[in-house]
C-alpha cells in the first residue's frame, strides 16, 4: 500500500506538473498570439505609411516636373523676347531718326514755297539792277 501511495503521489505530482506546464504553455501561446497580432498591426501600419510616403513623393515629383516645364516655357519665352528685341530700334537710332523728322517737320521748320523763292530772287535781282 505504501507503494500505491507513492505511485498516487507521483501521479499527482506528475499531473500537477503537467497542469503547470500546460498553464505556462497557454500563457506563452497567448503572449505569442499578442506578439503576432502586434507584428501584423505594425506591418499593416508600416505598409500604410509607405503608401502615404509614395503618394507624397509622387506629388512632389509631379510638382518638380511642372516646375521644370514652367521653367522651360519661361526660357523659351525669354528667347523669343530677346529675338524680338533685336528687331527693335536702339535708342541712338531712334534719336537720330527723331532728329531728322524734327528737322523736316513742316510745323516747326520754316520752308519756303516756289513762289516765295521766285519773289526773293526777283527782289535780289532788282536790288542788283538798281544798285
Amino acid at each position: 500500500m505504501a507503494e500505491k501511495v507513492k505511485v498516487g503521489e507521483i501521479l499527482k505530482e506528475i499531473i500537477r506538473r503537467l497542469n503547470e506546464i500546460e498553464r505556462r504553455i497557454r500563457i506563452l501561446e497567448e503572449r505569442n498570439d499578442k506578439i503576432e497580432e502586434s507584428q501584423i498591426s505594425l506591418q499593416r501600419e508600416a505598409m500604410e505609411k509607405i503608401d502615404e510616403v509614395k503618394l507624397k513623393l509622387d506629388r512632389i515629383l509631379d510638382g518638380i516636373q511642372r516646375l521644370k516645364n514652367d521653367l522651360k516655357d519661361l526660357e523659351e519665352r525669354i528667347e523669343r523676347i530677346e529675338k524680338d528685341l533685336e528687331n527693335f530700334v536702339r535708342r541712338e537710332e531712334f534719336e537720330s531718326l527723331y532728329n531728322y523728322v524734327e528737322l523736316f517737320n513742316p510745323l516747326k521748320s520754316k520752308f519756303v514755297t516756289r513762289e516765295e523763292v521766285k519773289r526773293i530772287l526777283e527782289d535780289l535781282l532788282e536790288e542788283k539792277v538798281k544798285g
